[in-house]
C-alpha cells in the first residue's frame, strides 16, 4: 500500500509539473523544470551540461504565481515584464486554428502546452517520435530533422541578471552541418509560437521609448521576447550562438476545402533590436 501511494504522488508530482508552461506560474514544483537530452544516441552538448549543472540554475522553482531564484529572490515571468515595459495598453487578438476541416476560435496556448509536453517525452525517449503526436509537434519535430538540428533541451530556465525577471527558453538545438568561430555546433534557441492569430501583424499603436518608432504587433512582442532571453541566456553563461521564432500554424487553400497545411515560419530577426538593451530596460 505504502508503495502504491508513492507512485500516486510521484504521478501527481510530474503532471503538476507538466502544466507549467507558456510562462504559467500557477503551479508550485521542486522538480527540475527543463528536459535534457540523456540518450546514449544523443550526447549532451557540454555548454548545455555545464549550465544545468549549476546551483543558480537548479535554484529555480515556481511557488506562488512567480519565479523564486537563488537567493529566494521573487520574479515575474517575461511576458508580464514586457508588456509593462514596452506596450502596456495592447490587447491581444483573437486566435483562430484549423481543425477537421474547419475554422474555429481557440486558444494556441492550449495547443502550446500539449505541443511543449510532446516534444520533451520525445526528447525523453531519445529522439523517438511517439506514433500519436499533434499536427505541430510532428511538423516541428519533421523541421529539425531537415534543417539537420539535434534536439538537446527544453525548457531551460533563466534568470535574467540585473532585473527582477525569470523566464525559460523553448527548445535548444546543436548543429549537425554548422559550426561557431571556436569549431563547436551552432547552438540554437527557439522561441516555439503555435497556432495562428488572424490579427498577429496588426498594429496597436507603437512600443515605447526608445522603441517607439516600432508597431507594436505581437510579432513584434515574440522579437522582444526571444532577444531579451537570448540576453539573458548569454549573461547567464550560456553562450547561445543564434535564437529564432519558431512560429507554426495550420491553412486551409480556401474555405471550401477540408485538406489541412501545417506552416512551419523561421521568422527573421528584428534589425531594430540590435542596439537595444533590453535587460538594461527591464
Amino acid at each position: 500500500m505504502a508503495r502504491r501511494l508513492v507512485s500516486t504522488a510521484a504521478k501527481k508530482q510530474r503532471a503538476r509539473k507538466r502544466t507549467i508552461r507558456r510562462g504559467s506560474t500557477d503551479t508550485e514544483t521542486d522538480m527540475p523544470l527543463f528536459t535534457v537530452s540523456s540518450s546514449s544516441s544523443s550526447v549532451l552538448d557540454e555548454r548545455i551540461r555545464e549550465y544545468i549543472e549549476r546551483p543558480v540554475v537548479r535554484a529555480i522553482r515556481f511557488q506562488n504565481r512567480a519565479y523564486i531564484v537563488a537567493g529566494n529572490q521573487r520574479c515575474r515571468g517575461i511576458h508580464k515584464a514586457l508588456r509593462t515595459r514596452f506596450y502596456p495598453s495592447f490587447r491581444k487578438p483573437a486566435r483562430t486554428r484549423v481543425h477537421s476541416g474547419r475554422l474555429a476560435v481557440a486558444s494556441s496556448k492550449a495547443i502550446g502546452k500539449l505541443v511543449d509536453s510532446q516534444i520533451e517525452r520525445y526528447l525523453r525517449a531519445g529522439c523517438r517520435a511517439a506514433r500519436r503526436l499533434n499536427r505541430f509537434t510532428r511538423a516541428i519535430i519533421t523541421y529539425f530533422e531537415q534543417q539537420g538540428e539535434q534536439l538537446q533541451a527544453c525548457q531551460l530556465p533563466v534568470h535574467l541578471e540585473g532585473t527582477q525577471v525569470a523566464t525559460q527558453g523553448d527548445h535548444f538545438t546543436v548543429s549537425r552541418t554548422e559550426r561557431n568561430l571556436e569549431g563547436k555546433p551552432l547552438l540554437t534557441m527557439w522561441e516555439l509560437k503555435t497556432g495562428f492569430s488572424s490579427g498577429a501583424s496588426l498594429s496597436q499603436g507603437h512600443l515605447a521609448a526608445p522603441l517607439q518608432a516600432v508597431k507594436s504587433t505581437q510579432f513584434n512582442h515574440f522579437e522582444l521576447q526571444r532577444q531579451a532571453t537570448h540576453d539573458g541566456f548569454v549573461r547567464a553563461g550560456l553562450k547561445v550562438d543564434r535564437s529564432f521564432v519558431l512560429h507554426v500554424h495550420a491553412r486551409r487553400a480556401d474555405r471550401a476545402s477540408k485538406t489541412v497545411h501545417v506552416i512551419v515560419d523561421r521568422l527573421a530577426n528584428a534589425s531594430w533590436l540590435h542596439r537595444v538593451n533590453l535587460l538594461g530596460e527591464l
